[in-house]
């Protein structure tokens, strides 16, 4: 076990390399120090929205620089982070918002043909919970809040010293998985930061990755075996 942190290894290399590239996705190419100013940005206007201390917040995004921001940023906010992943529809993700009691959901607009805002903007009556749907991407529907503003901008009157002493330590739930079963609604799982850390060593200890190692996430970031393929080289 270890008290390491997700927080802690990207503000650690967002120190030591931060002009190196750090995520690559469809649509960016980040740096270290690029990202970790998102992450900030972000975990500071989810304060500026009024969530509390493990409430939650409900992604559903693809492999997208933004749901390893928005996990980061829940993480250094106190925030509980579940990722959804992107097959599922209104059934599963009714369910998911439900059991999680979740007050955020985080979502593309369109993605591979199919409408998400719409999906959650229909469920939102049936939940009680659900205060905000917030649309990630270049894209986004009339109406709708974007995510990327969030990103890219912290909100007035709030530094990064507000942010002190709210993050997970490593042996605390800091995020729910979400398991996709067999024909059966999705299951939520508790997972501290230490397990996943664990997992991670052991990923990268038996890969051979290292600092200058580049490793492909094919499969969906916020599963438990998504996980360790953008952190483990961190």
């Amino acid at each position: 076990w270890t008290d390491e942190t997700f927080y802690g290894i990207w503000e650690r290399n967002a120190r030591l390399y931060p002009q190196e590239e750090a995520f690559v996705d469809w649509h960016s190419r980040l740096t270290w120090a690029q990202m970790e100013e998102g992450i900030d940005n972000l975990a500071l206007n989810l304060l500026e929205m009024d969530i509390k201390r493990d409430q939650v917040v409900v992604s559903q995004l693809p492999n997208w620089n933004e749901v390893m921001q928005l996990r980061l940023a829940c993480e250094k906010a106190g925030i509980l982070f579940a990722g959804a992943i992107m097959p599922f529809r209104h059934t599963e993700m009714e369910h998911i918002l439900r059991v999680t009691e979740a007050v955020a959901a985080v979502i593309p607009w369109n993605f591979r043909g199919f409408d998400h805002y719409a999906m959650v903007r229909e469920l939102k009556p049936r939940l009680p919970h659900l205060k905000h749907i917030l649309v990630a991407g270049a894209e986004v529907p009339p109406g709708a809040s974007p995510l990327q503003p969030m990103l890219e901008t912290p909100p007035r009157g709030r530094g990064r010293e507000a942010l002190k002493g709210l993050a997970y330590p490593a042996m605390e739930t800091s995020a729910i998985g979400i398991t996709s079963g067999t024909t059966g609604l999705p299951k939520c799982v508790e997972w501290s930061t230490a397990v996943i850390m664990l997992a991670l060593k052991v990923f990268a200890q038996t890969s051979g990755l290292n600092k200058e190692s580049v490793s492909l996430s094919i499969t969906p970031i916020v599963t438990g075996i998504g996980y360790p393929t953008p952190l483990s080289t961190a």
